[in-house]
């Protein structure tokens, strides 16, 4: 008889594959993916890490936003940027000015520390950062992912050019 694996802390939480992408799931299983579908991380690679430098805070949380309330009503009540980001079950924002963080602020126990899965804000990320690298000429759209990232060498996507993977033509 095999042992039972110890519960990771998404299967605490109830979650498992069938269920974790339900929207009442969504935000508890975004934390704990990796006990949920298999992961791998992949290095950063070599030299230092920078940590981004911190400016002048900025006390945003009482900030109104005008954001869907409509200019004609009477007296619109505007909704505070604290007051949005819970409503809209944010876990992290962050606010750079020029470079610099001015506010950073993490919600529902979420710590600076604690892995979080990114869904699709990876692929506008990756596709921003993949552009400027190729306007720099530092990344050939061309060529496989596996010439920037090796470990993804046996795979689809590292097979795949950088602009298959960015059309996402990989199945």
């Amino acid at each position: 008889m095999t042992p039972a694996s110890p519960p990771t802390p998404a299967t605490a939480a109830g979650l498992s594959r069938a269920n974790w992408l339900h929207p009442s799931n969504l935000r508890a299983a975004l934390r704990t993916v990796t006990g949920l579908v298999p992961t791998t991380v992949i290095g950063r690679g070599t030299g230092p890490v920078v940590p981004l430098p911190w400016g002048p805070a900025a006390d945003l949380a009482e900030l109104p936003l005008d954001a869907g309330v409509d200019p004609e009503a009477a007296a619109p009540t505007l909704p505070t940027l604290d007051a949005f980001l819970a409503a809209s079950a944010a876990d992290a924002f962050l606010v750079l000015h020029r470079g610099r963080v001015v506010y950073e602020r993490y919600l529902d126990g979420m710590t600076p520390d604690r892995p979080h899965q990114w869904a699709s804000m990876t692929k506008a990320v990756t596709g921003l950062l993949a552009a400027v690298l190729a306007d720099a000429e530092a990344v050939d759209l061309s060529r496989p992912v596996a010439a920037y990232v090796p470990e993804l060498a046996d795979s689809p996507f590292g097979r795949a050019t950088v602009q298959q993977n960015l059309d996402m033509e990989v199945a």
